[in-house]
């Protein structure tokens, strides 16, 4: 702050200082007044919020009073639909205000910060403007290996990332609320697949913690706060007295007729299949015992109600902040979820109940107190619609694929300009009209349904005549143009890990000529159930495919094998090793830790990483021979924590066994027979002498010389 002396005996500098001080508190008032005009935006992001609400009707089972206190200030969109109902090509529709079509984001496994590296999202936009951008909870897809940010354009200035519930609770293990294991539902071992009352505090006290407090400190400058809600999202936990709000004699269960898939064609039967399991599990239990389908629902119903209550307590934060007044708050969820109708307990469909989620907004001023809007809107129209709240224009060059919501706020009755789309991977589309809504699958086939007299969608009209003239006007409405599927987590992750092996490859000095005969790719394997069938010696459940679509073995502890029982039971396999003179073994292999290493391939061959010394080596053993110590090819160090490509031979040409791990190498001549053997020996990767292996292995290849 300036010091400015001033003396009584010279008037003149007096009023030239006193203009000076004048014109500076001018320039402050209009700086500061420039600020008070920006109006904060907080938005909050709830996960799985279906309709089942109060908030749409107060005779719904799930009791929503924050949300209902909440339209009650603003404008609620009744008929508000997700650009596509999985979580993370829906929350970047929100952040891109572009559609899966526009971008190529289409499900849960699309690396988006490879796919849009510089696209404006949200509240990069508010950024741009002058705002403090901070943000907490689940915002994108939790899944840190898909959802990460990236490091040159950051989403947030600040942020407090999600810790998953399942990483941080004891449960999902040994110990489960609803009784599942490994064991008991193979196809649901995920620790996701849980629910019931607990007493452990849940990570979304952890979100809106930290949101009260950035909320109540004082600032400045114009803020964007995004606070995500991760309940209800399996697995399906809350406190116990959310859970018993929600008596068993009371639950309210969605109809599920015995023949409501004889008129959905296969291209419906075909997603409802894809994740089918999971209804299958709850319905082949008694209905309220703990994994039953009824205890399920209630606990659904339970995590929705506690979720309300940590919207209520974000609302109180900023009420309390005194900002309440100069705030827009935006609330939407990233799609519904179904509990039973359709014979579907998840999202990932294109019928209603997946693709309708509540969406409220309160601006000051512009909205109407306690308005409802029935016409059917999306949440790919929130980037636009806040950009214009907050007193900017939306420029043609964002090239949003939404619409400003403006216009509705300011008169509710506003019936809609066009029906919105939401689409299910590439091909798959539904579109919801006012009354209508139709869906067109990939294969060609399609469903009607009449919303006003079938909001439960039991009877498909597509093939009555009568209903031609709407299926025509509907399908006008299906995208011209859908936007190749961006890259995907698998692909990404594997050309990550090959070029960090290539960084560090070397060659074997090898003149033979070597031929192809197995290639044993660890997703492949799994789709085709090979992996699952032959697993002994431990839990399934300690070995599984990583996101990158490599083989996981997580638990060093857990005694497990991957075997395959005589090779000769494998497509391609090798046959009978003894007929060929050479054999080379590759793979890619990525060590989680340093000591109690070991990969075994082979019994009477076998390729290891010597748990002591973490290292690799290869031993060839002829029949009857169990150490051949002079036989193996050295000690070569491994570098835990990074891919390496691994790759052992025996050359019958030089008598030599060889061995490349990175650039590093080493030798060792065989001391016996010419002759590998390995017919009807199983193979195995995993546990041996005691030495389980933690980390990834992916791309065995079995090379042979004739």
């Amino acid at each position: 702050m300036m010091n400015i002396k001033l003396k009584v005996n010279e008037p003149m500098k007096l009023k030239r200082i006193s203009k000076i001080v004048g014109t500076a508190a001018v320039l402050f008032l209009i700086r500061f007044s420039a600020i008070a005009e920006k109006p904060d935006v907080l938005m909050i992001a709830v996960d799985d919020l279906n309709d089942m609400l109060t908030v749409y009707d107060p005779a719904n089972p799930i009791k929503t009073p924050n949300l209902e206190r909440l339209a009650a200030r603003g404008t609620f969109f009744t008929r508000a639909y997700c650009a596509a109902p999985i979580c993370n090509p829906s929350r970047m529709a929100v952040l891109s205000g572009q559609r899966p079509t526009t971008t190529g984001i289409y499900g849960n496994h699309e690396v988006w910060s490879q796919i849009l590296p510089e696209r404006e999202l949200l509240p990069q936009f508010f950024e741009r403007q002058g705002y403090e951008t901070v943000g907490t909870g689940k915002i994108l897809h939790h899944n840190p290996r898909v959802a990460f940010d990236r490091k040159h354009y950051p989403l947030f200035q600040q942020f407090q990332p999600m810790v998953s519930e399942y990483q941080r609770l004891p449960f999902g293990g040994e110990r489960r609320i609803n009784g599942m294991t490994a064991e008991n539902a193979p196809r649901m071992r995920s620790p996701l697949y849980d629910w019931g009352p607990t007493d452990e505090k849940m990570i979304d006290e952890d979100t809106v913690e930290y949101a009260e407090t950035r909320m109540a400190e004082p600032y400045a400058t114009p803020r964007f706060t995004a606070v995500g809600i991760f309940k209800p999202h399996i697995p399906f936990w809350s406190p116990p007295e959310n859970y018993a709000k929600y008596p068993f004699q009371t639950l309210e269960e969605p109809p599920r007729p015995a023949d409501d898939f004889d008129d959905i064609p296969q291209g419906g039967k075909d997603f409802q299949k894809y994740l089918g399991f999971q209804f299958d599990y709850v319905t082949n239990h008694p209905p309220e015992s703990p994994g039953g389908i009824r205890a399920m629902i209630r606990s659904y119903q339970a995590s929705a109600d506690f979720a309300d209550e940590m919207i209520g307590r974000v609302i109180d934060a900023l009420d309390a902040s005194g900002r309440a007044d100069n705030t827009i708050i935006v609330l939407w969820s990233d799609h519904g979820f179904h509990l039973g109708d359709k014979n579907t307990v998840t999202k990932h469909t294109l019928w209603e109940q997946a693709n309708r989620s509540p969406l409220l907004i309160v601006a000051p001023g512009v909205s109407i107190p306690g308005s409802r809007v029935d016409a059917p809107v999306s949440l790919v129209d929130i980037y636009p619609t806040l950009v214009e709240l907050a007193g900017y224009p939306v420029e043609p060059s964002a090239e949003f694929d939404g619409e400003s919501l403006v216009p509705y706020m300011k008169d509710p009755s506003r019936p809609a300009t066009e029906p919105e789309l939401m689409t299910l991977y590439p091909g798959n589309h539904a579109i919801r009209s006012a009354d209508y809504r139709y869906i067109r699958y990939a294969d060609g086939s399609e469903e009607l349904y009449d919303q006003r007299s079938d909001p439960w969608e039991l009877t498909n009209l597509a093939d009555d005549l009568e209903y031609a003239p709407v299926l025509e006007e509907h399908r006008k409405w299906l995208p011209k143009h859908e936007a190749e599927q961006g890259i995907e987590l698998r692909e990404y992750e594997r050309k990550k890990r090959e070029a960090e092996a290539r960084a560090q490859a070397g060659t074997l000095s090898s003149d033979a000529a070597w031929i192809k005969v197995i290639h044993w790719d660890m997703e492949t394997l799994t789709d085709d159930g090979l992996i699952q069938n032959r697993v002994t010696d431990g839990p399934y459940a300690a070995c599984h495919l990583d996101p990158g679509g490599a083989m996981m073995f997580e638990d060093d502890e857990q005694a497990h094998v991957l075997r395959f029982d005589g090779i000769d039971d494998v497509a391609q396999s090798v046959g009978n090793w003894q007929g060929h003179k050479g054999v080379r073994i590759s793979m890619m292999v990525k060590s989680e830790s340093g000591a109690g290493q070991s990969v075994i391939l082979g019994t009477a061959n076998s390729f290891r990483i010597n748990k002591v010394a973490q290292a690799v080596r290869f031993n060839g053993l002829t029949a009857g021979q169990r150490n051949m110590k002079e036989g193996h090819a050295g000690t070569i160090g491994l570098v835990p924590g990074s891919w390496m490509n691994i790759v052992a031979e025996y050359n019958p040409k030089s008598g030599k066994l060889l061995i490349q791990c990175g650039k590093k190498s080493g030798s060792a001549q065989r001391t016996s027979g010419d002759v590998l053997t390995g017919g009807g020996k199983p193979l195995l990767i995993g546990r041996a002498l005691n030495t389980p292996f933690k980390g990834c292995i992916d791309d065995v290849v079995i090379e042979v010389m004739d």
